[in-house]
């Protein structure tokens, strides 16, 4: 597999060992969710977060801003 990067970044390869879960209606639901938070405030992410599914390719952007 090629990856070509350009730029500054951070490239994440993940498995979510796909052959470890147990068939059932909820298979869809298979995948990787994320949050980027404060390192003082708890991570929502239930409420928050972003969910990515397997088998593609995302791109990111962050920016650091103070509130």
């Amino acid at each position: 597999m090629n990856h070509m990067i350009t730029g500054n970044g951070l490239q994440l390869v993940l498995n979510v060992e796909e052959a470890e879960y147990l068939e059932t209606d909820d298979a869809g639901d298979l995948g990787i969710k994320f949050l980027t938070h404060n390192t003082v405030e708890p991570p929502f992410l239930k409420e928050l977060g972003s969910g990515l599914s397997p088998g593609y390719h995302y791109f990111v952007s962050l920016q650091q801003r103070e509130v």
